[in-house]
C-alpha cells in the first residue's frame, strides 16, 4: 500500500510539473508573437543621457510664426486640436506624461501625438490662474512655473512652457492634478 501511495504522489507531482511548464510555455509564446497581453509602453527618453538624436531623426520645422498666444493655446485644448500648436513648438519640445515613463524630447508631431492623452479629458478646461495652478508652479517649478496652465473639470491637467522665442519648449500633462499635490 505505501508503495502504491509513493507512485501516485510521484505521478501527481509529474502532472504538475507538465501542466506548469505547459502554461508557462503558452504563455511565452503568446507574448512572443504578439498576443494580447503584449503592450508596448513609450520609452522615456532623457536627453541627458541619450545619444544626441540626428537630423535624420528630428525633422527641422521652420514655422511661418514661431510664437504663440495664450489664446491659441487655449483653443488648440478646448478644441482638442493639438495639431494646431505643431509649428509653434521648439524643436524638439520636452513633453511629459506624469506617472508614465513617457516622454522626453521628442519631435514636434510626435508631441502632438502625445497629447491626444488630452482627449480623455471631458470636461471644462480653465486657464485661469487659481490654488491648483499655483500649488504646482510653486511644487513643480520645473515644470509649471511660468507655465500657461489649464485644468479640466475632471482633473486633466496640462502646462505650456515657452522659451524666450515664445515657441513651446516644455509640454507637461497629467490625468489628474491630484496626483501631484497633496
Amino acid at each position: 500500500m505505501e508503495t502504491k501511495s509513493f507512485f501516485l504522489g510521484i505521478g501527481a507531482a509529474a502532472l504538475i510539473l507538465v501542466i506548469s511548464v505547459g502554461s508557462y510555455l503558452l504563455g511565452k509564446r503568446a507574448s512572443d508573437i504578439g498576443g494580447p497581453n503584449s503592450i508596448s509602453p513609450t520609452p522615456f527618453i532623457d536627453g541627458s543621457l541619450s545619444s544626441p538624436r540626428t537630423s535624420e531623426q528630428i525633422p527641422t520645422i521652420t514655422p511661418s510664426s514661431p510664437q504663440v498666444s495664450e489664446d491659441n493655446l487655449k483653443a488648440a485644448v478646448v478644441s482638442k486640436n493639438y495639431a494646431a500648436l505643431e509649428g509653434a513648438m521648439a524643436n524638439p519640445v520636452l513633453v511629459r506624461l506624469e506617472a508614465t515613463e513617457c516622454c522626453g524630447l521628442l519631435a514636434p508631431e510626435e508631441a502632438v501625438e502625445q497629447m491626444e492623452y488630452l482627449n480623455n479629458a471631458f470636461g471644462i478646461w480653465d486657464f485661469s490662474e487659481s490654488e491648483i495652478t499655483q500649488g504646482l508652479a510653486a511644487s513643480y517649478p520645473e515644470n509649471y512655473g511660468n507655465a500657461i496652465i489649464g485644468i479640466s473639470s475632471d482633473n486633466y491637467v496640462v502646462g505650456f512652457q515657452q522659451n524666450q522665442s515664445g515657441q513651446i519648449s516644455k509640454i507637461s500633462i497629467a490625468a489628474d492634478y491630484n496626483l501631484l499635490l497633496p
